[in-house]
């Protein structure tokens, strides 16, 4: 399994994509992904706070 790593300002979860840019740093490189390739997702908030949800 591979492991993505990706920093993103914004997430948009329609129908089965996940789509996501990068506000601050790139305003116009963005992100899909196809929800069936994902496995789980962990959400950091800015600080050591995280979120983890499986899918």
């Amino acid at each position: 399994m591979k492991t993505f790593t990706l920093y993103l300002d914004t997430l948009i979860f329609e129908k089965d994509t996940i789509k996501g840019s990068r506000n601050r740093l790139s305003p116009n490189l963005s992100y899909t992904i196809p929800d069936k390739s994902i496995q789980s997702i962990t959400i950091q908030d800015g600080s050591k706070k995280f979120l983890h949800k499986d899918n």
